[in-house]
């Protein structure tokens, strides 16, 4: 579960508190079709120990979430520390995709922004925690 296709998806002409939309999936709708784990890259890394970083960074709209949803991927990743927008208490879309998949949630991730845009191999590699709901992963993106 934790190895498969992979696509960056660069939405790095994103600013504060915006949103990602259907129209970056769209845009490379066929890769993204393939992909089994799709990563956002939105350069946010550069903000890491920061207040910003922790603010309002760009998120995933619904309807991004309805996708990965119906398209059944493994996972989704981003450079920030969530999928909601800070000011979502509720973590309204963490709670529909973890309830409605068995999706994973890869945050924070780095330097994504250096892979490139073509399909990949994707390996999320979890420490193992008993009786946990989340561990940290050791990424890795193996690129020909």
């Amino acid at each position: 579960h934790f190895v498969g296709q992979g696509l960056v998806i660069d939405c790095s002409n994103l600013k504060e508190n915006e949103i990602i939309t259907i129209k970056y999936i769209d845009s490379v709708r066929e890769k993204a079709d393939q992909a089994e784990y799709i990563l956002f890259y939105t350069g946010w890394d550069k903000f890491w120990g920061r207040d910003l970083y922790f603010g309002n960074y760009p998120y995933i709209s619904e309807e991004v979430a309805d996708y990965l949803i119906k398209s059944k991927k493994k996972g989704v990743g981003l450079d920030v520390i969530g999928l909601d927008p800070i000011s979502d208490g509720k973590l309204s879309l963490h709670r529909k995709l973890l309830s409605q998949t068995d999706i994973v949630i890869i945050e924070n991730l780095t330097n994504i922004g250096e892979i490139g845009n073509d399909l990949f191999t994707f390996c999320a590699l979890p420490l193992k925690f008993e009786n946990a709901d989340g561990a940290p992963v050791r990424a890795i993106a193996m690129v020909e």
